[in-house]
């Protein structure tokens, strides 16, 4: 069911099934989410990620509603009977057709496939997609124009992500000293690796700020939690648009890190 964004997909969601328990959720994730929920008066348990695969532990979940995020697009199911998925990252992904009670995606112009802005709901439940699109008929549609562009970058998903692909694992062969995410099944929406340290991160961001572009992911919504501190602390974010040069970014990261670390 397409939607005006990401962030109403879920709203819609959460607003269909009221929650009556807390939400569980990463601390390592959007703050869009963060946000949807407390507008939605429901309390928030943060959960710490995993440190390979950057996503959420799966708790021990009796009444609350959990919703993890697939991080840049890396797709792991969930053994729980009330899980909504944050798939926002994931269109085009393959072997994902388990959506938990529903997920979400999002059509954003930082997504593999865009639809310049837009997001979506899918459900396996043909009672509750019902419910979704009588709610989002109402205060969530997505627009014309934004369903044409969608459409068009849909149909060039498969070339958008081999190439996407064919550029993680050139990084991940090329970079050597960045621990890469654990991948299960993912459209690689997002790419990053881990720096030994917090000081080589911050080195790496000061230095090449000028030569390429720099963005942090994400910033923690929970202090406390270890795992998602240090990952956030040492992530290095790599330029992974569709049709990127890599290659001239391996010979860039690479001078750079050789000139201090050898």
């Amino acid at each position: 069911i397409a939607t005006s964004s990401g962030t109403d997909a879920f709203k819609l969601i959460l607003y269909a099934l009221k929650p009556k328990h807390s939400v569980l959720m990463p601390a390592f994730t959007w703050t869009s989410c963060k946000n949807t929920v407390d507008l939605m008066r429901i309390r928030t348990k943060w959960v710490d990620i995993n440190r390979d695969d950057w996503i959420m532990k799966e708790p021990r979940a009796l009444n609350s509603l959990v919703v993890p995020t697939f991080t840049f697009g890396n797709i792991r199911k969930f053994d729980l009977d009330k899980v909504v998925y944050d798939a926002a990252h994931c269109v085009g992904a393959k072997n994902y057709a388990d959506h938990g009670i529903a997920s979400f995606v999002s059509f954003s112009p930082m997504k593999s496939v865009t639809a310049c802005e837009g997001g979506m709901v899918l459900t396996n439940d043909k009672t509750f997609a019902l419910k979704i699109k009588e709610l989002r008929n109402t205060m969530s549609r997505m627009s014309e124009i934004h369903a044409l562009i969608g459409l068009k970058n849909f149909q060039n998903r498969k070339k958008i992500l081999d190439d996407k692909k064919e550029t993680f694992e050139f990084y991940k062969k090329s970079l050597s000293f960045l621990r890469f995410q654990k991948i299960y099944h993912s459209n690689f929406n997002e790419i990053g690796g881990l720096c030994p340290t917090v000081e080589s991160r911050d080195y790496l961001e000061k230095n090449l700020k000028c030569v390429m572009e720099i963005r942090r992911r994400y910033d923690p919504l929970n202090v406390n939690l270890i795992n998602t501190v240090n990952v956030w602390n040492r992530l290095f974010m790599l330029p992974s648009y569709h049709g990127v040069d890599k290659r001239k970014v391996v010979t860039v990261i690479k001078d750079c890190w050789e000139k201090k670390y050898g």
